[in-house]
């Protein structure tokens, strides 16, 4: 199939800065873009397709079993990427909300894609890919974008289960964290899904790349986070405790002003028991 899917990861926190990020998107990607999809934490307005992160987590592990990873943002989103295939069929560009084309860029031709890489891999994502993989990079894939082909994903998971007996879920757990059960990330390890991508298809589908080109900051770049202004300071960070002690019954609650709205019992618990502080 021809042309893209994009598909923009965007924390609630950075949401102002969506439309610029589709926008340089939309002028510079000579792809057909098929759709357009925004992963997100909580709820804002906006013309764009949303998916609350939470959502596509229930399709990958709809016992929330691994509730404790998904916590952690950064191993979470990571996950959902690399899941992405179970939402859409041909090729998926994603973009952070960060990301901004300096040209006009090509992602992809008939079957075939461009991957875009560095001289140098970095060094703990290296060594998560060769734990998951057994592959050893010698060029990294560190970049801002990556164009994920939806069979890839899926034939990448297969490999992962089939090499470690285990589902991909629980191998992704085991390598990244010294222990599984407190979730103490490893310190030389980093899980990074453009790496292990780019690695296992360089290796294995070769076929299917278009062009190896050598990143550079002409072709597209992250703003620095340093001089973003955000719309709330507070927001991601009560979303991540939120649904790190919510009970199951409990409502949804996207906003910390809305604290004071949520049933007593809640309340009492949050203050309680896990020590939140209202107004500070």
């Amino acid at each position: 199939m021809n042309g893209v899917h994009l598909v923009v990861f965007c924390a609630v926190d950075y949401k102002h800065l969506l439309d610029d990020c589709i926008e340089s998107a939309l002028e510079n990607i000579q792809d057909e873009i098929l759709s357009i999809t925004v992963f997100t934490n909580a709820p804002f307005t906006t013309n764009h397709n949303i998916i609350l992160d939470i959502d596509f987590w229930k399709k990958i592990d709809p016992s929330f079993a691994y509730i404790n990873l998904y916590k952690h943002n950064w191993v979470k989103q990571q996950i959902l990427k690399l899941h992405l295939d179970l939402l859409l069929s041909g090729n998926i560009l994603v973009l952070d909300v960060e990301v901004r084309f300096n040209k006009p860029t090509q992602f992809c031709e008939n079957d075939k894609f461009n991957i875009f890489f560095k001289t140098k891999p970095v060094l703990d994502s290296a060594n998560f890919v060769t734990k998951v993989s057994g592959i050893e990079p010698t060029i990294g894939y560190l970049t801002e974008t990556m164009v994920f082909a939806s069979d890839i994903l899926e034939n990448l998971r297969t490999f992962v289960e089939s090499k470690f007996a285990n589902s991909y879920i629980d191998v992704y757990r085991n390598i990244v964290f010294d222990d599984p059960q407190s979730q103490t990330p490893l310190l030389t390890v980093f899980m990074s899904e453009y790496e292990l991508y780019g690695n296992f298809v360089t290796k294995n589908y070769s076929d299917r790349i278009l062009n190896h080109i050598p990143y550079s900051l002409d072709h597209f770049y992250s703003i620095e986070h340093n001089k973003q202004t955000k719309d709330s300071d507070s927001d991601t960070q009560w979303i991540n405790f939120y649904e790190q002690i919510k009970d199951p019954s409990w409502p949804g609650c996207w906003n910390e002003s809305d604290f004071s709205k949520l049933p007593q019992h809640i309340q009492d618990e949050c203050i309680n028991i896990f020590n939140y502080k209202p107004n500070e």
